[in-house]
Order: C-alpha cells, then structure tokens, then sequence
C-alpha cells in the first residue's frame, strides 16, 4: 500500500508554531524575572523560584507537542506513529511538570528564597502534584482512547494509570538514592525499593499500549485471540527482569555502605574520645579566615585537621564553596560533638558546621540559646519541618533545627562577611530581621582564641 504523508493545514500550522512560541517566550521570562504569572479565574497565580522553574519546563513539554504536529507536516517519510508518541509523552510530561509545580507552591517551597514547609504543607503539596496530573492524564487517555477506536478500549484504560506508575515510581526511587548511598539510611533503601517496583507495575500496565496500537488494526477475531494468548498485563517480562536486577544492586550498595559506614563510625568515636574537649567560641572565627591560619590554629591544640579541596555538590553550603577542613572534638560545652566542618570560598572561611547527636537535642537548644548575641527570627523550616532559628553573634549568624529527618542535628554558622555579600546585597531591609543581619549590625572587634 502506497504511503500517503499527513497534511496539516498552514492555518493550523501557523497557530501551532506562534503557540509554540509564545510559551517558551512566556515561561523565559518568568523564570528571568522569577515571576512566572498564571492567569486563573479569580486573578493571577504567581510562581516564583523552583515552581517557576517547573512550570516553564512544563510549558516547554507544550511548546514540544504542540510542534511535533508541524515536523509531521514536512516528514515525508511514514513517522506518523513516532510524532503521535512525542506528542503523547510530551503531554504526560507537561502535566506531571505542572502538578509537581503546583504542589511545590503549595508544599511551600519557594528555593532558592526562604522555604515555608512543614508535614500538612508536603501533604498538601503530594495531593495537589497527583490531583493535576491525574486530570492532565485523563484528558490525555480521553483523546488517545478516541483515537485508537473501539477494538482498543479493552486495555487502554490501564496505560496512562501505567505511565504516571512509572513516573511516580522512578521519581521517589532517585530521590531517595543519595540517603542510600550516605548515610545509608534503611528507610531510604526500603523507599527506592518500593520506587522500583512501582516503576515495574506502571510498565506492566503501560505494555497494554502495544496491544491497544495493534487493536486500532486488527479484525476482531485476530484481538480475541492475541488476548487470550497473551494478556495485557504480562506482554513484556522485560521490566521485570530490569526491576529484579536494580533491586539486588540497591541492597547490595547498601549492604556494603552500611558495613563501611559502621566502620567510619566506630573509627570516629574512636578518634573523639582521644581528642580535647573545643574551647573555641564561634565569635572567634571571622569571614575571610584563611585555611591555613586555622588548621595551624587547631592542629596546635591537638587537634587532627583534614582539609581538601574539588568538592562535590553534597559537600558544600554553596555551590561556589571550593575547600573544606574538618576535625572532631571531644565535647563543645559539655555536649558530645560530632564533626566540626569548615567550609572556605576564594576570599577565606564562610562556614562552619558542627553536628550533634539527636539524643542531645534538649542540651545542643540549651546551648544555642546560651550564645552570646540577639535572636534573630526564624528562617522558614527544615526538611522535617522544624522551625530554623537563628541567633547573631558579633561575627556571624547561628542557625539551628532540630532536623529530623538528617542523621545528626546540624548547627551551621555562617560570615557576616559572607551575609553582606549575598542575602544583604539586594538592600531589602524591609523586615525587622533583615535590618539586625544587613544595617543595624555593630561592627566587631577583631577575634581572639580564647
């Protein structure tokens, strides 16, 4: 049979490409200008920082489908089936992109700004990500379904509940893998795990498709009979067998990470037992400190320095930051103390972060109450939605979470030098808190070990 190519209208050609457009254009300038404005019944939804940034992918995804129509029109070779999968996929993705946008506005999680999150706001956030891709879904499962034709509706309906399967499942499978590669959390492991094989079944179900393609063709004796012989469900054991091999690999590096991670542990209270007790206040470092005044600094008071340069991005508080020194101590005001971190930019020291035991929680809020300074506020929540707080001292601020959801409570110090170059640039003193960390804050007077 000769191959006839599809022919799109150049009206319909025309308003898809000036579409295509006009939201690439629209999701730029929002992401420019970090306020990516939706028009909506009652207003305007404004989105800003990382929902911004998803929701210009998601609007890409439909400058994509809307397109793939065009590419059709000029293909001359018999690509139908590919283009209609673009444009399929590209939808799917396009709505996911979307609902993950709105449930991170209403997860309150507005990074690279201050993040309002807490366990009802995740909730929240998760049901509004699913609710949208839910109706984005079935929409796209209408339309395809009309398209396929009658023969195809016993085993359409599963793919796009397979498909957003296979979304959700390898989404929370790569989340959850950097806490099973350190520090190597069960629960972690347990949640890729479950990813993984929600990943499987989506895949499963999503196998209908093949059979529903071949439907939209087939007479309906040669169906029945592709049916029986094969039901939908099973038509590819691949995923299976993939599944079975990425979940042995999981629990084998987490195996192995969890026996080296018990070694390093037992090594480190080793190490703190046999070290001194800190004597140091934090109002004895200042911004700008070089690496190697304070490793002569504490090495001198017997303590085993480690400094190292060509970080990765989960060893650093800011992309930019280019070497870390750490040490362990045997206590920091009575309290057992894990590592003491260091972290250092082109200009000199800008962190510094010491670890605590959860079980110290009551002592380690005592102890950050007890700094010399004024309370400054709170700054958003923690992962497990615990409030930061934040104290200032006379050469930085002091941000503390009860964190419950990392392995060891984190106090994090940060330069005033470094404040005034990156949060107080802007001049946004509008609020009391930033007046005390940006305009009102007394100069200090140079930093002496104690």
């Amino acid at each position: 049979m000769t191959y006839t190519p599809n022919h799109v209208p150049l009206s319909a050609r025309l308003l898809r490409s000036f579409g295509a457009l006009a939201l690439i254009a629209w999701g730029a300038i929002g992401v420019m200008v970090d306020d990516l404005v939706l028009p909506t019944k009652t207003g305007a939804l404004h989105l800003h920082g990382v929902a911004a940034w998803v929701m210009a992918a998601a609007m890409l995804c439909g400058a994509a489908v809307l397109v793939s129509v065009v590419f059709d029109h000029y293909d001359r070779q018999d690509n139908e089936a590919a283009y209609r999968r673009c444009g399929l996929w590209g939808a799917r993705l396009g709505w996911v992109l979307a609902g993950l946008s709105f449930g991170l506005l209403l997860a309150g999680i507005r990074y690279p700004q201050a993040s309002d999150f807490g366990p009802w706001r995740a909730v929240a956030g998760v049901l509004g990500w699913i609710f949208v891709a839910a109706i984005g879904f079935a929409n796209e499962n209408a339309i395809e379904r009309a398209r396929l034709g009658p023969l195809a509706a016993g085993v359409a309906p599963a793919r796009p509940l397979g498909g957003f399967f296979v979304l959700s499942g390898a989404l929370a499978a790569l989340a959850a893998l950097p806490t099973v590669w350190w520090p190597t959390l069960f629960s972690s492991a347990v949640t890729a795990s479950a990813g993984i094989v929600i990943a499987v079944i989506g895949a499963l179900m999503f196998a209908a498709r093949d059979m529903a393609v071949a439907a939209a063709a087939a007479e309906p004796q040669e169906l029945a009979l592709a049916l029986r012989r094969e039901p939908p469900l099973v038509h590819n054991w691949l995923p299976v067998r993939i599944g079975i091999l990425l979940l042995i690999g999981l629990w084998a590096v987490w195996w192995a990470r969890g026996h080296q991670s018990d070694r390093w542990l037992a090594e480190d209270e080793a190490e703190r037992q046999a070290a001194p007790a800190w004597k140091y206040h934090l109002d004895d470092f200042a911004g700008g400190m070089a690496m190697a005044e304070i490793r002569q600094r504490l090495s001198a008071a017997g303590f085993r320095m480690r400094c190292y340069g060509e970080l990765g991005r989960n060893e650093q508080v800011e992309a930019s930051d280019t070497q870390v020194c750490w040490t362990l101590a045997n206590n920091i005001d009575g309290i057992p103390s894990q590592a003491i971190t260091f972290f250092f930019g082109a200009e000199g020291l800008r962190h510094i972060r010491i670890a605590f035991a959860h079980e110290h929680w009551p002592a380690v809020k005592a102890w950050f109450e007890a700094f010399d300074g004024v309370p400054a506020g709170k700054f958003g929540r923690d992962a497990g939605g615990s409030d930061i707080l934040g104290r200032r001292g006379a050469t930085g601020l002091l941000l503390l979470s009860e964190s419950r959801r990392t392995p060891a409570i984190m106090a994090l110090w940060q330069a005033r030098e470094r404040l005034a170059e990156t949060a107080c640039k802007s001049g946004e003193y509008a609020t009391e808190r930033w007046r005390l960390l940006c305009r009102d804050w007394p100069a200090p007077s140079a930093p002496a070990s104690r």
